[in-house]
């Protein structure tokens, strides 16, 4: 039996935005039960951004690459 998608809740639909849409993209999965901080941890290599309104306009548009440090925090 095929799932029905999830309907959005009636208030979702009044918000008249805009709404901003970010994704962020890592070099690997985290070991989670080791510190964030930790040699060997995941780092952030891009975030990408859109600002777009009711209508789906997209308003405005980022997309940066990062050079993540390799050095052990201070």
């Amino acid at each position: 039996m095929a799932k029905r998608p999830a309907t959005p809740s009636p208030d979702l639909l009044n918000f008249d935005g805009p709404y901003l849409i970010y994704d962020t993209e890592t070099t690997f999965l985290p070991i989670y039960d080791r510190p964030s901080g930790m040699e060997g941890q995941p780092r952030i290599m891009e975030l990408a951004a859109l600002l777009v309104d009711r209508d789906d306009s997209v308003l405005s548009k980022m997309d940066v690459l990062i050079q993540p440090d390799d050095r052990d925090p201070k």
